[in-house]
């Protein structure tokens, strides 16, 4: 058995209020310039949805706007994702789940998320009418356990989350669980709420099946200062490890070796 961390993709964002609707296009080019050495990809991608910390208070989604601008660096793992509401940094497996993914760790990561986001706030503050600060903030985690590999079955689901033996009896072609539940500053160190999803016998483009498990923590990042900002991501990811600890058995591992 070769064991590989499971994670293929971290991402870090903060929503800044309000959205910044006053720059042109010229504006948001130089943006994107600003980025272009160390992130010399880019696409224009769909926007992403209103941020609520608070699941219980209903939230419309702001269709208007730019679209999302996804810069990339050329080795394909770092990711920056620009909208005129927030700014996504992150990480992403380039390598195949046998391979070592080169993860350069949550520290890592966050110190340049927090730069990326003042150096952004810093060019609205030159360009834009609007004076924005941090509202809300996200943890993204995605995890990925291969299941079918060649047409051979290397476990069952039960092998990897703790959560689902009692149901491996039901022959489904496709597994999805989800919990959520609230933060609680006594006991997480945040306010906001936490989701996981289980999706289970998922094919991918290179045929293989995977199993993924994704948790979002999501938080309050309002009135606070760069120390603390970096002190509740840290809580975040604390929550979202302890969740991983809970749901996926101790052994359980990127890839198996066929038998």
């Amino acid at each position: 058995m070769t064991h590989q961390p499971p994670i293929v993709q971290l991402l870090l964002t903060v929503q800044l209020k309000p959205a910044v609707q006053s720059l042109t296009i010229v504006d948001w080019a130089d943006l994107r310039a600003h980025f272009l050495a160390d992130y010399p990809i880019f696409a224009q991608v769909g926007r992403a949805g209103a941020m609520n910390p608070d699941p219980t208070v209903e939230t419309l989604d702001n269709p208007l706007g730019l679209p999302r601008l996804q810069l990339v660096s050329d080795d394909l793992t770092g990711l920056i994702f620009l909208q005129d509401d927030r700014v996504s940094v992150g990480w992403q497996r380039a390598s195949s789940l046998s391979d070592d993914p080169e993860y350069p760790g949550f520290s890592a990561i966050l110190k340049r998320a927090l730069a990326v986001v003042q150096e952004v706030i810093t060019f609205f503050g030159k360009r834009a009418t609007e004076t924005v600060e941090p509202a809300a903030a996200e943890i993204v985690y995605t995890d990925a356990f291969l299941m079918i590999k060649d047409g051979v079955m290397l476990r069952t689901l039960g092998d990897v989350f703790r959560c689902v033996q009692s149901i491996e009896e039901f022959k489904f072609n496709r597994l999805q669980l989800s919990y959520q539940r609230l933060l609680k500053e006594d006991d997480d160190a945040l306010t906001g709420n936490v989701q996981t999803t289980i999706s289970g016998l998922v094919a991918t483009a290179s045929g293989e099946v995977v199993s993924n498990l994704q948790t979002v923590v999501r938080f309050d990042a309002g009135r606070v200062d760069a120390d603390e900002l970096d002190r509740r991501f840290r809580s975040g990811q604390q929550v979202a490890h302890k969740i991983y600890g809970t749901l996926v058995n101790p052994d359980a591992c990127a890839i198996l070796a066929k038998p």
